[in-house]
C-alpha cells in the first residue's frame, strides 16, 4: 500500500458499476487476470464507466489502501470529481469478462474483485420470503448463502434497486463480486439478473418455478418487523370498506 509514483496504466474492463445501487462510489474493473475496486468521488458513474466498457487508468499520483483498493490520497479519499478524468479514460463499450465458475470452499483472496460464478447455492432462508436488504430502513444487510455445507455472505446495500424485492427461493447458480473482510468472505450482486434459482433446495422442496416461495413445502412468511406492507413483495388488498391495512406495535 501507499503512493503510486511509477507511470503505470491499467487496461481492464468495468465489471460493475453503481446502476442498481448496491455499489457506491466504487467501480470495479478486471483484465484477463486480476480485478480491482477504484474508489471514486461521483455518483451515477453508470453513465460514463458502465459495465463493459474498457477503461484505461494512470495510477501515477494515486494510492494503494491496504485493503489493495485504489484511492485518491494517502487518506484513503476517494478520487476527487475533478480529478478522475485525468486518471481514468474510456474505452469501447460492450466488451465482456466471462466470470470464474468457482466452487464455494474454493475462493480464496486470489479471487478478490473478480467477478465469479458459484454453482449449486441457495439463501439459507430463501424459502422464508425474506428480502435482499432493508428497503424501508435503507440499510445494508447481510444474507447467508449455502451450498448445503459451506457459506458466504451475500452483502445488499439498502438503497440498491432491489433492496426490497423477495429473494428466489431455489437453489442454482448466482454471480457477483467476490471480496473479504475481516474473516468474512462476502459476495456483491450487481442486480437479481446475477441470480439463477430455478432448482430444488438442499432439503428437496420444490421451488414452485422460483416465484416468491410457493412450491411444496415451502411458504410466505413475513414478520412485519421494518414497519412496511409491502416489501418482500407484499401487496395490500382491500376486499370492502374504506379502512387501510397499516402497520403499528
Amino acid at each position: 500500500s501507499g503512493a503510486i509514483t511509477e507511470d503505470i496504466y491499467l487496461q481492464a474492463t468495468v465489471i460493475a458499476d453503481d446502476q442498481s445501487g448496491n455499489f457506491y462510489k466504487k467501480v470495479i474493473i478486471q483484465d484477463e487476470t486480476n480485478g480491482i475496486a477504484i474508489n471514486i468521488d461521483r455518483t451515477s458513474f453508470y453513465s460514463l464507466f458502465p459495465i463493459g466498457r474498457e477503461v484505461y487508468v494512470k495510477l501515477n499520483g494515486l494510492f494503494l489502501d491496504t485493503y489493495g483498493e485504489i484511492q485518491g490520497n494517502v487518506d484513503g479519499d476517494r478520487i476527487l470529481n475533478a480529478e478522475i478524468d485525468n486518471h481514468i479514460k474510456r474505452g469501447a463499450c460492450f466488451q465482456s469478462i466471462a466470470p470464474d465458475t468457482v466452487a464455494l470452499s474454493d475462493l480464496n483472496s486470489s479471487y478478490v474483485n473478480k467477478l465469479v460464478t458459484i454453482l449449486g447455492v441457495e439463501f439459507k432462508n430463501g424459502a422464508n420470503g425474506i428480502t435482499y436488504s432493508d428497503a424501508v430502513g435503507q440499510s445494508t444487510i447481510n444474507l447467508e448463502l449455502t451450498d448445503c455445507s459451506n457459506s458466504i455472505l451475500v452483502r445488499t446495500s439498502g438503497y440498491s434497486k432491489f433492496a426490497g424485492d423477495t429473494v428466489a427461493p431455489g437453489n442454482g447458480s448466482i454471480t457477483g463480486v467476490f471480496n473479504i473482510f475481516g474473516s468474512d468472505n462476502q459476495l456483491f450482486i450487481r442486480n437479481t439478473d446475477d441470480v439463477n434459482f430455478t432448482e430444488a433446495r438442499c432439503d428437496g422442496n420444490s421451488t414452485g418455478g422460483g416465484g416468491g416461495g410457493g412450491g411444496a413445502g415451502s411458504f410466505l412468511y413475513k414478520d412485519f418487523d421494518d414497519n412496511s406492507l409491502t416489501s418482500g413483495g407484499w401487496t395490500t388488498f382491500l376486499e370492502s370498506g374504506t379502512v387501510d391495512w397499516e402497520v403499528g406495535s
